[in-house]
């Protein structure tokens, strides 16, 4: 049998990652170094791979045969031989909702359906945990987001394709995932690769525009990353002075590239490493209208993507997390101008990397504006935080006190 080769495979291969790299490019190195596998096999062993993974915190991390029979016939939609293989008196999956089967796995083996994503107490409790849960059990989709300009474009190949999409307004184009979409659109250009819930922090950007007294001009983007915030920005905003920096400049150069591919081509770029205190950080006092903060995080709200991450991923690293975000929300503080915004963004879903900071930013003196999970669960997206603050009128002006320390006056 084929199936008893998939798993001996995948179990070896489970066996050996240790977490890094993300396990799309460990499975991609594996076959790459191992060519005698076929397109069929590859793709067998990888739905083996990630049905394990799905499976998260509900079960024991063991290796069992059992295991991925669960995961398989969790993810699957219609008869699946594989788990006909592994255990012959289940159920086919298609004649159950994805509750019943959890409440059958709960009731036949050790399955604990509350504990697939397996860090419910840290956790905000403003989200469905249920429905969050079980969002781990779903591949997300692939959502593109169409540039200003481009939707007549976008829309003629689309329709020469043939390819089975919804549009989702205003701009936003929902695929299943496995689609070519490089080698038919122009990305940064065209589309940009981009999760629904990522474009809808654009509402916090649109929030500050509508109730600002004056125009914002000067913008930030202080941990810019691949930059997919920075066009957001600017195709939001297009008028304004726009500076991104990073932390290294291997993503500044990439950085570079893409906002180039995007068409802009007028902005301030820097490395900074915004966790410390420095001159150049110094030098920005009181310079930008808008400062953009997507902080380094667990990213716990994608993990529906990497589901690897619900198996290595522990609660120390929440804290570790959290303490990074408050040096950078410490130091960048004093950039925003008075009257200006801070728009703070994390791609997690603990409490203490979301609401928590929040909290800390308005004892700080700041005004919540905006504040919401841009909830994914329900739509094959990722869940992500956002939240809009307004600085007071009053401005930061760095003097020193007796113990060398600034203050604000």
């Amino acid at each position: 049998m084929y199936f008893a080769s998939y798993l001996q495979t995948a179990t070896d291969l489970l066996k050996n990652y240790s977490g890094h790299p993300p396990f799309h490019q460990y499975l991609k190195n594996f076959f790459k170094q191992h060519k005698k596998y076929g397109s069929t096999d590859r793709k067998q062993i990888a739905q083996f791979c990630y049905a394990y993974y799905r499976v998260g915190k509900a079960m024991p991390n063991n290796f069992s045969a059992q295991r991925f029979a669960a995961g398989l016939w969790l993810t699957s939609t219609a008869k699946s031989l594989a788990v006909a293989y592994l255990q012959p008196l289940w159920p086919q999956p298609n004649n159950f909702s994805l509750q019943e089967k959890i409440n059958f796995l709960q009731q036949n083996i050790s399955f604990n359906g509350d504990e697939i994503f397996g860090f419910a107490q840290e956790l905000s409790l403003s989200l469905n945990i249920q429905m969050f849960q079980q969002s781990h059990l779903i591949q997300p989709a692939m959502y593109l987001r169409i540039r200003p300009s481009k939707k007549e474009v976008v829309f003629k190949k689309l329709a020469a394709l043939n390819w089975l999409y919804e549009y989702v307004e205003p701009n936003t184009i929902k695929l299943s995932s496995g689609y070519a979409i490089e080698q038919f659109f122009n990305i940064d250009e065209e589309v940009c690769i981009q999760d629904m819930s990522s474009q809808q922090v654009k509402i916090c950007i649109q929030k500050a525009q509508q109730i600002t007294t004056r125009a914002i001009q000067k913008v930030w983007d202080v941990c810019a990353a691949s930059g997919g915030k920075s066009i957001l920005v600017y195709d939001t905003l297009p008028s304004i002075q726009l500076t991104v920096s990073d932390i290294r400049q291997s993503i500044i150069q990439n950085l570079h590239a893409r906002l180039n591919k995007a068409g802009i081509k007028k902005y301030n770029t820097f490395v900074l490493d915004v966790t410390h205190p420095s001159a150049t950080l110094t030098s920005l006092y009181n310079t930008f209208d808008l400062v953009i903060a997507d902080v380094p995080c667990s990213g716990s709200g994608t993990w529906s993507r990497t589901p690897e991450q619900l198996v290595f991923f522990n609660t120390e690293k929440i804290h570790t997390y959290a303490a990074t975000q408050h040096k950078i929300l410490q130091n960048i503080l004093p950039t925003i101008k008075p009257d200006g915004y801070l728009l703070y963004c994390t791609c997690s879903v603990f409490k203490a990397e979301n609401e928590d900071q929040i909290a800390w930013l308005q004892q700080q003196g700041l005004q919540l504006v905006h504040m919401q999970y841009l909830e994914g669960y329900s739509q094959q997206a990722d869940t992500l935080f956002a939240a809009l603050l307004q600085k007071s009128k009053i401005a930061f002006i760095p003097t020193t006190c007796s113990s060398g320390t600034k203050k604000t006056v």
